[in-house]
């Protein structure tokens, strides 16, 4: 009797535990299949994805690297560095350097040396549309020399275009004795100067070099304006010239009234050019005073003397 009570008690634990886990299968069951079908859980996939797809764009972006900055910006090795910061200014635009598409829209200096020829310069920019920034360091520009080199290899010569016929007061210079204008900052705007480095490279003269410049001591002769250059307390030992030819600049005083000439007999203008000297030129009558040289027309009627005198001869 007590074994058969023994035995309907187990099976009665027995099969409440078989309830129990068949029970606890069936909540697992349903939990799982309402989980398939939950919106929240595939909104959180979602994001997730994006981060991802987000990730592997933004390790697509290529780095720019400084040689890229260099191509940008045209940066030329044989020049100062104040040309180099130059070309930063004027540089703005979209470019493709080395299969990049590069834009950098803001450059700033944060140091330079120009007796190193170097500078450190802070960019942001886009790459291929991403965002970037960083800083570089560039050497190897032509170095500055020192205060003695800066005179004693200094050179000038007129800047490309410059009209400095036109634009130069030579005239009160040359015949007014008056040297106030030769300045150099009125001489810089039209002249170039520069230095040769003890490593034979040439280094321009910049803005701040030419505040402490001085020209002296200043000539015209030979068709050259010359003149001692002195840079802070350093003096050059040799004058430093200019090609200057007077008499052209003269003729741009002169002009010639050809509305006047087209209403007259040119032979008789020919020649009695001093009856017409007033109405042929036009000029600045209280500086100047223009004379018809006859010269050259002398020399041509001798010419075509002798020339028909040889040919009468050969006839007869």
């Amino acid at each position: 009797m007590f074994m058969c009570d023994r035995t309907c008690d187990l099976f009665k634990v027995g099969n409440f535990n078989i309830k129990r886990c068949l029970l606890f299968l069936v909540c697992i069951m349903l939990l799982v299949a309402c989980g398939e079908n939950d919106p929240i859980e595939s909104r959180n996939r979602h994001p997730r994805q994006q981060e991802e797809s987000h990730s592997e764009q933004s390790g697509s972006v290529p780095a720019v690297a400084k040689e890229d900055v260099a191509a940008y910006f045209r940066f030329d090795m044989s020049r100062d560095i104040n040309v180099a910061l130059g070309l930063v200014e004027a540089q703005k635009e979209t470019l493709q350097i080395n299969g990049k598409m590069i834009k950098i829209t803001e450059a700033v200096v944060k140091r330079k040396d120009y007796q190193k020829g170097s500078f450190v310069l802070y960019v942001t920019g886009t790459v291929n549309g991403s965002p970037f920034k960083n800083e570089f360091t560039f050497t190897g520009f032509v170095s500055k020399p020192d205060d003695y080199q800066m005179v004693n290899g200094a050179q000038a010569e007129w800047k490309a275009n410059a009209d400095y016929y036109a634009k130069l007061d030579f005239d009160s210079f040359y015949r007014l004795h008056k040297v106030n204008m030769f300045t150099i900052e009125n001489l810089g705007r039209l002249v170039d100067f520069y230095s040769i480095n003890v490593g034979g490279e040439k280094y321009l003269f910049t803005l701040e070099d030419l505040e402490k410049t001085v020209l002296e001591d200043i000539k015209y002769e030979q068709n050259q304006l010359s003149f001692y250059l002195r840079y802070n307390n350093s003096r050059s030992k040799k004058r430093i010239s200019l090609l200057f030819d007077k008499n052209k600049y003269y003729e741009g005083k002169v002009t010639v009234n050809t509305d006047f000439i087209k209403q007259k007999y040119m032979r008789g203008i020919y020649e009695n050019p001093s009856l017409f000297n007033g109405h042929i030129f036009s000029y600045d009558e209280s500086a100047y005073a223009v004379e018809i040289s006859t010269t050259l027309k002398e020399k041509k009627r001798h010419r075509q003397h002798a020339y028909t005198t040889f040919k009468h001869v050969c006839k007869g």
